[in-house]
């Protein structure tokens, strides 16, 4: 095929091109990001939102003297998600479709094929129902919480054009565990909080026994994507790919009740939370650092989050998390 001629059509990917084709455009335009089938399967095949029609891919065509020879490589996508399945006791966004992923080859960019992609993804939204579009806090699978505004800086004014604004500037940040230890204060608050008095509060790892209480509280006050990361780890543990230490909760004497927990996944720390009627009194610190001495323990090297803000990493700022990507929510109405 020396002498083929290449032309390039946008078309959604229902099959006609081979999902390792996908796999490899996807990865030769984030070769820094850790991109597999494995991971595009669960993000986008199965995500449960995910219809076919809304994933777009330009495909390229060899074409010689004969005619066409045959169809090439997928050099770009995009995928467009709208929920039809709410997240678990949450209210449906149905008026919100999500841009999940897209990008074009190196090769072939500036040529219009990105703004192809994103008509065709943007209809596909707007007839499903969507009154905007974001890009791209989409739970449970997203890849990143946005545009990561230095490795992909392109992005940006390329979204601008189209109309789409800033909404916020969430962060990803990391810390080494073998400097992290507990400060002082926080001892204190422990040793308080372990007293031995009615209203004492102990760190429980996860056992079925406590799953009636886990409800309860993931419901009342996390209820939503959380949900899935402790069902997730739970079953994890039950099925011995993990071990109960992974998944631990505040267990408060006073009320019965558990107030807090604390997850990690891998090198992957969080999420953490506790019940607002005890939030003051150091037990959200206190799932964070045992979580973190956990994972040291388990032989992480390093703690990792995708997605925070600049209060919360002042929180962090003591267990030594620092940022290490900034990334641009961005939206735009339909």
């Amino acid at each position: 095929m020396s002498g083929a001629e290449r032309s390039y059509t946008v078309w959604p990917w229902s099959g006609a091109s081979p999902f390792s084709s996908l796999v490899m455009s996807v990865r030769n335009v984030f070769p820094t990001e850790a991109m597999d089938s494995e991971k595009l399967a669960i993000n986008i095949l199965w995500d449960q939102n995910w219809e076919p029609d809304g994933t777009f891919v330009l495909r390229e065509h060899l074409e010689g003297v004969n005619g066409k020879l045959a169809d090439g490589a997928v050099r770009g996508f995009c995928v467009a998600i709208h929920r039809k399945i709410p997240l678990p006791h949450s209210e449906m966004d149905s008026d919100r479709g999500y841009i999940t992923l897209f990008g074009v080859d190196e090769r072939v960019r500036r040529r219009g094929y990105g703004n192809q992609l994103f008509d065709q993804a943007e209809q596909y939204l707007r007839v499903e129902g969507a009154k905007r579009a974001m890009i791209s806090p989409y739970a449970p699978n997203y890849f990143w919480p946005g545009v990561d505004i230095d490795r992909y800086r392109d992005a940006i004014p390329f979204l601008l054009s189209r109309g789409y604004k800033e909404v916020y500037r969430p962060l990803a940040a990391q810390t080494q565990l073998d400097r992290v230890r507990r400060p002082e204060w926080l001892r204190q608050k422990i040793a308080d909080l372990r007293a031995p008095k009615e209203e004492s509060v102990v760190i429980k790892e996860y056992n079925p026994d406590l799953v009636p209480f886990i409800h309860e509280f993931m419901v009342e006050d996390f209820p939503g994507d959380w949900e899935r990361w402790v069902r997730d780890a739970a079953l994890d543990i039950h099925a011995g790919r993990s071990k109960p230490d992974r998944l631990i909760f505040a267990w408060d004497n006073a009320t019965n009740t558990v107030v807090g927990f604390c997850h990690y996944n891998g090198e992957r720390f969080g999420p953490v939370g506790t019940s607002p009627r005890v939030r003051g009194r150091g037990i959200g610190a206190w799932l964070t650092f045992e979580t973190l001495e956990r994972m040291r323990t388990a032989g992480k090297q390093i703690a990792f989050f995708l997605w925070s803000d600049d209060k919360t990493l002042k929180l962090y700022a003591e267990a030594g998390f620092q940022e290490t990507r900034r990334f641009c929510v961005m939206a735009k109405d339909l």
